[in-house]
């Protein structure tokens, strides 16, 4: 199994009740709307809270690898990547 570590910041992590998760697919590479569709299965407080058919609600958003924020849920997300989500309100 191929796994992308997903890291929840402000009210994502309240909604979810922890500060991460690890997701795993069987492919090399994923999308974002996939990898959102799993949190919602394994977080259900994150569906109509953050996260709705695939796509973050606005006033959330995602970063990947520390590098770039994401928004297109078709975007490619390579295993052994993280993620991180969070609300708009988590920076300083």
């Amino acid at each position: 199994m191929n796994q992308i570590k997903v890291e929840f910041y402000g009210i994502v992590r309240q909604q979810a009740g922890v500060s991460h998760a690890v997701v795993e697919f069987h492919s090399q590479v994923t999308s974002l709307r996939e990898v959102l569709g799993k949190l919602t299965a394994q977080f259900p407080k994150l569906d109509g809270q953050c996260i709705h058919n695939g796509l973050l609600l606005a006033g959330f958003s995602a970063n990947l690898a520390g590098e770039h924020f994401v928004i297109d849920p078709n975007i490619q997300v390579p295993c052994g990547s993280s993620l991180l989500l969070m609300s708009s309100d988590a920076g300083g």
